[in-house]
């Protein structure tokens, strides 16, 4: 069996989890590498050439037709939230944390200040990791009259008031959000380039 795995690849190419195997088998090396360093083996047995690496294709990137798609597909309460994260480059704990004090509508422009994160199923609003996190977003002008219909119609009152809310006052979550593309439930996240 050991000289069978050594000519020919030892991984199911039609396997869901070649990835997993490959991480595994280096993990394995590593370890068995540390035994040899020990003195506790004499020589590492994972010796099949490139076991712990795996070609993984590239994941595609929304055009900016798709990012559009994307966003007419959505729900309206969403579209706005669609466009500033494609063409803000804002993660989902940075837009969801947004408040009416961090968008700048007359200037075009997004101060942000927090991040949500979820901890035992509530959000938690902080401060980003670092002073480099505080940043200031330019919002396109292409997506400016849907980022300001959106403060309008969709956006909480006030200056501490969130951005985006669902329409029953919760703070939208990625897996709830994710079957809102549309009414018909178009799987629009490839275009993403989710799994």
């Amino acid at each position: 069996m050991q000289t069978e795995l050594r000519q020919g690849d030892w991984r199911d190419p039609d396997a869901a989890n070649v990835t997993t195997v490959a991480k595994a088998y280096s993990l394995l090396r590593t370890i068995m590498g540390t035994a040899v360093e020990d003195g506790l083996i004499r020589r590492n047995p994972c010796q099949i050439k490139n076991g712990g690496t795996v070609n993984t294709p590239e994941r595609p990137t929304a055009t900016v037709s798709d990012v559009f798609a994307i966003a007419d597909a959505s729900q309206p309460r969403y579209r706005a939230l669609v466009l500033l994260g494609a063409f803000c480059a804002l993660r989902w704990g940075e837009l969801v944390a947004l408040r009416r004090r961090d968008v700048d509508v007359e200037a075009g422009m997004i101060r942000r200040r927090s991040v949500s994160e979820l901890n035992s199923g509530k959000h938690l609003y902080k401060a980003p990791k670092s002073e480099a996190g505080k940043r200031s977003v330019a919002i396109p002008r292409s997506i400016l009259p849907v980022v300001f219909t959106h403060m309008e119609q969709f956006a909480e009152p006030g200056a501490d008031g969130r951005v985006f809310v669902g329409a029953k006052g919760a703070t939208p979550r990625p897996n709830h959000f994710n079957g809102l593309w549309d009414p018909g439930g178009a799987d629009l996240s490839a275009h993403l380039g989710e799994p």
